[in-house]
Parts: structure tokens; sequence; C-alpha cells
């Protein structure tokens, strides 16, 4: 959303200050985390220069400008602050995140959270509904059912 944001209004997006998100219970996880996946599909007509590009992107120099520019992390390290140091505003948030819930910072598609603890190991589950749903195996209808079946 920075990037979005950005090319909006570069100037009012200085102003932006990253907040938590409002809680109506206590806890102690957090619903955040960044997960990206990238990939190059077996038949591209421009296979080898997907594959070339992503590369690219894998290098210190663009993930230091991906982190800089999105803040958003990355798997990919070069001369980046570590996001303890706290130099800025967003790093300063991770850090404050981080020392509050330690690793118990979940993706958004953590089906415990989502579902109740329960519902914990549902992500399989939905995947595999997802996937069969995609390829034409089941209908959307058939792909709800199986979700709700899996339920606790």
């Amino acid at each position: 959303m920075y990037s979005h944001w950005r090319g909006i209004d570069p100037i009012k997006m200085l102003k932006i200050v990253p907040v938590e998100l409002p809680v109506f219970q206590p806890t102690n996880y957090y619903l955040g985390n960044y997960e990206t996946t990238w990939g190059v599909m077996k038949h591209s007509p421009h296979r080898d220069r997907a594959i070339q590009l992503l590369m690219t992107w894998c290098t210190p120099k663009v993930a230091e400008k991906w982190v800089r520019y999105t803040r958003n992390p990355t798997g990919i390290r070069g001369n980046l602050a570590v996001a303890e140091e706290g130099t800025d505003l967003f790093e300063q948030f991770q850090s404050n995140i981080t020392a509050k819930y330690g690793s118990n910072i979940n993706y958004s598609r953590n089906t415990g959270y989502l579902f109740g603890i329960k519902n914990r190991n549902l992500s399989p589950h939905l995947d595999e509904a997802m996937r069969a749903l995609m390829t034409g195996e089941v209908t959307a209808s058939d792909a709800y059912q199986q979700i709700l079946a899996r339920l606790s």
C-alpha cells in the first residue's frame, strides 16, 4: 500500500504512520507479516526472461530498494538496517510489534486466527479446495461445503 499511496501523493505518504491493529479482547498474537510468492509458469511464452527477471529481483541491491520503497520485508539481505535498530517510524513499529508479540505474529491466512484455535491446521484443506475449484474438479458450492465440513 505504501507504493500505492506514494503514487497518489508522495508528500502525504511521508506523513503515514503505522499503527497496531485494534483488538476487542486481550490476545497474545498479532495478525501481520508478509508472505510473497513469485513463480514462472512452466509453459510461459518468455520463460527464460521471466526467470531472469525473478533472479534480478533477488539481488541485494533490488532487495534494499524493495524494503525502502514498499516497507515490506524480503528474504534477501543486503546492507539493510536491522529492524531492531529502529532508524525510522516503520522500523520502530516493526521492532515494537516484535518485542510485544515475539514469534506470535501470524500470517493473515492463519486459519486458527480466522476460525478459532481448533481450526489452526485448516490451511492445507483450504489450499486443496481452492486447487480443486481452480482446476474445475469441483464447483464453488462444493468447495465451500468441503471447507465447512472440515471446521471444528
